[in-house]
């Protein structure tokens, strides 16, 4: 089977996990994406979306590979073909630092993103720290640490590359429940042509139904609040007792720093009524105004 997927490092590394479970050979083959080509011009949270998986997905359209690896947060929400989710990685955000913690930063510190959503979580945190736009891969951003005094990150990322730990930082990881994640954040996902019976066949052996159950509320939150991929908002959903669903979301105004947020509990089999549940308080809360400005 040949396997798609990009050629970043963290892309590979992903891809390798996939492959190393998979019970069957497979060879990967690298494909350029639009987001490769433009990624500087670009941030994150799924404002890329789509441009890091369209020339993977025509490539498996056309037959050229057999299943594609990608990061699930890239994937649109309307998407065409059958994927399996294997359990999920790491959803939270990190904070890398030089200080030895998170409330040691001082005041008026740097801080390195380029994710709208990530600055309000941010300032919901510590309103007397400066964001910073950065842009770049994992390695590019982890640099910055040294002239900033922190970089907020995807925990997923640096535990796939072997980067916890790198070069001595503070490696913070905050509670996902108050820095609410990006909505499938951590979670890869694995997909083939719906009429590839083989194919199918060995991508469902990846699939494990507690990480698919949150990814697909994580998503219908997204769609409920309008499916623009713009808009600054977060979701993170979890299984608890093992038959009940919880779910965090947020959506953030960057206008003015104000925060929407509502968790809601409901049966892990009706998660995605749960997800539009609370969808539904966010946006009577006040949250249509921002939604309607990215609209």
């Amino acid at each position: 089977m040949i396997c798609g997927t990009r050629g970043s490092p963290l892309a590979l590394a992903q891809t390798n996990i996939v492959v190393g479970m998979l019970d069957a050979a497979a060879e990967v083959r690298v494909i350029k994406t639009s987001g490769d080509l433009y990624r500087g011009q670009f941030g994150t949270d799924g404002a890329t979306r789509g441009l890091f998986t369209k020339e993977i997905d025509i490539a498996l359209e056309d037959c050229e590979i057999d299943i594609a690896v990608h990061s699930l947060k890239d994937v649109r929400l309307d998407f065409p073909f059958h994927m399996a989710i294997p359990q999920r990685g790491p959803a939270a955000d990190v904070m890398v630092t030089r200080h030895p913690s998170f409330h040691a930063i001082p005041e008026g510190g740097r801080i390195g993103t380029g994710s709208p959503r990530r600055v309000t979580e941010l300032r919901h945190m510590r309103p007397d720290l400066e964001p910073v736009p950065i842009r770049g891969n994992i390695g590019t951003r982890l640099e910055k640490v040294e002239e900033l005094d922190g970089v907020v990150m995807a925990e997923a990322g640096l535990q796939r590359l072997a980067l916890w730990g790198h070069n001595g930082y503070t490696f913070v990881r905050f509670p996902r429940e108050l820095f609410i994640p990006a909505a499938c954040q951590g979670t890869l996902a694995v997909a083939c042509r719906k009429d590839d019976a083989e194919a199918r066949k060995v991508v469902d052996t990846l699939r494990d139904e507690a990480s698919t159950a949150c990814a697909m509320a994580e998503r219908e939150v997204m769609h409920a609040i309008g499916g623009n991929c713009h808009i600054p908002a977060g979701a993170w959903a979890s299984v608890v007792g093992g038959d009940r669903m919880r779910i965090f979301a947020v959506i953030n105004d960057p206008r003015n720093n104000r925060s929407y947020r509502d968790l809601a509990v409901g049966p892990l089999a009706s998660g995605r009524a749960v997800a539009r549940t609370l969808a539904a308080s966010l946006l009577s809360k006040g949250a249509d105004d921002v939604v309607g400005r990215f609209s």
